[in-house]
């Protein structure tokens, strides 16, 4: 059963709604659940016009519809040969000539072309106009531009390297974004060594307070020498296991409550380093649900609560 559209009707002229294509026809120009032009047998409805050519002067006989278009010629030939209306070119108003042209000239067609890509701008030097191109946002029309801006830079300044002591020439911005100077990256790194590293957190003191190896040699006994985070073994891990404070040692005042058996854990090589170079860091950084997680995952009835926020 057809189905017929409540917006679009037959373009015979009857007055009825048009049906719904049920399948796609390009040669029609039908396409599937689409209105269709004529109701079925109606296009031969359609009265027939009888045109006269405008170019051979031949007379020519075609359908009328409700979207027909009047035609002016008999054939594709003739409208081919019909002279094209005169084009102005866009930049100089001179006529054009033949072809798919933007401008008249080349010249013209250049300047077309500019600006459609991008905006002039004017050049901070010489104040002369120009047009950046696409990939590359020049701030000066030419390289003479660009080396007299240069050339107006503040000067070079003579400056002494911190761990070397070399003398070399940098500028003065470059001198105004950093606190320390060195003549390159062989120098800054060995210059960022203890104190000077950025990473430094107050240096590691070997003492933990009175009687720490007994009170170690009670951690390990108390976890059965296994690591506390992924349960390796003394002999798996290749040494003794590592007796760590879970609140780092110096954020307490008396060692008696840093050294409480609910504040270690024994911990292989791996997770101790995780805990010291990843977690440690994050929390002083600031995350202390990361360190209360890490806390959880020892399985500890740690006495000591985690960090306060």
């Amino acid at each position: 059963m057809s189905t017929f559209s409540t917006t679009t009707l037959c373009q015979c002229g009857c007055g009825l709604p048009a049906p719904i294509a049920r399948d796609t026809d390009n040669a029609r120009g039908i396409t599937k659940g689409q209105p269709c032009r004529f109701r079925q047998s109606h296009r031969a409805s359609c009265p027939s016009v009888t045109q006269r050519c405008e170019m051979c002067g031949r007379e020519f006989t075609y359908r009328v519809s409700a979207s027909t278009v009047a035609r002016r010629f008999c054939s594709v030939a003739c409208a081919g040969k019909t002279p094209k209306p005169k084009r102005l070119c866009r930049n100089c108003g001179r006529i054009m000539p033949t072809g798919n042209r933007q401008g008249c000239s080349a010249a013209c067609s250049y300047l077309l072309r500019k600006l459609r890509m991008r905006k002039p701008r004017r050049c901070p030097i010489c104040q002369q106009e120009y047009f950046p191109t696409r990939t590359i946002r020049l701030k000066y029309c030419s390289r003479r531009c660009l080396h007299a801006a240069r050339a107006q830079r503040p000067s070079f300044l003579t400056v002494n390297c911190e761990h070397c002591g070399k003398v070399f020439r940098r500028n003065g911005a470059a001198l105004r974004r950093v606190n320390h100077v060195f003549c390159g990256d062989t120098c800054r790194r060995a210059f960022a060594v203890g104190v000077n590293s950025p990473a430094w957190r107050g240096g590691s003191d070997p003492n933990r307070g009175a009687q720490w190896l007994k009170i170690a040699v009670l951690a390990r006994d108390r976890d059965g020498h296994c690591c506390r985070r992924c349960g390796k073994t003394e002999a798996e891990n290749g040494r003794r296991l590592d007796v760590d404070h879970i609140r780092p040692w110096r954020s307490f005042t008396d060692e008696r409550e840093a050294n409480q058996l609910s504040n270690l854990a024994s911990l292989c090589s791996a997770c101790h380093r995780r805990k010291t170079n990843v977690v440690e860091r994050a929390w002083l950084r600031g995350d202390v649900i990361g360190f209360q997680q890490f806390e959880q995952s020892l399985k500890l009835d740690s006495a000591v609560k985690g960090p306060a926020s």
